[in-house]
Formats: C-alpha cells, structure tokens, sequence
C-alpha cells in the first residue's frame, strides 16, 4: 500500500501501568501526544478476515510510518471519537503500522 497524503491530525493517549494501593486500584496516568496518521474505516471485507467479533462497523484502522510506538490499549483521538488500540501490524517492508482501532462508546478508561 502506498501511503499518499490523507494524513490527519490525531491525539494518542498512552496510559501508564496502574497499581494497586491499599487494596484499591489506581488507574495508569495517561499522556496526551499530538501525532499525524492516515485513518481508514475497517472494511467488510477486512471484517471477514479478521477474528470473529473482534472489529464492527465504526471501528478504524490508522496508518503510521515508522516502527511501532503505541501499544494495544492506547488510545486514538480522531474527528471527535476514540478508538481503543487493539491489534497492531507492522508491515517492515513498506515502512509502516496500522493500528487498529476499536470505537470507544464511552469516554472514560
């Protein structure tokens, strides 16, 4: 696939480990970092391949040059909505990653 000029401006929020203390879990800080991808609606077809159930319409796919810097469970801000990384490929032979992301419905961790 060649990455044309389609890239958007997106938010990563990455989340730290959470612990627990004094019995009671404390969620991870998260860090807010301002990055550019080319986002993509998952496909129909894509839908077919992939684990049943694990991606549904909404859900988006974001392309990145480079290695991998994100994590699955970190979080993708684009057009308003969030999209919790799941699976992540990296295609080394064209020099990029997609991220694939499944629509957040609420807005919180």
């Amino acid at each position: 696939m060649r990455l044309g000029n389609d890239y958007k401006f997106v938010k990563i929020y990455k989340y730290g480990s959470g612990n627990y203390s004094d019995g009671e879990w404390v969620k991870g800080d998260n860090t807010a970092i301002n990055d550019i991808m080319i986002p993509r609606p998952i496909t129909p077809q894509q839908e077919r391949r992939l684990p049943e159930g694990s991606y549904k319409a909404g859900d988006m796919k974001f392309y990145k040059r480079g290695e991998a810097v994100y994590k699955s469970g970190d979080v993708i801000e684009y057009n308003g909505n969030k999209y919790r990384i799941g699976d992540i490929s990296e295609r080394h032979e064209g020099g990029f990653v997609i991220y694939f992301g499944k629509l957040e419905y609420g807005n919180d961790r």
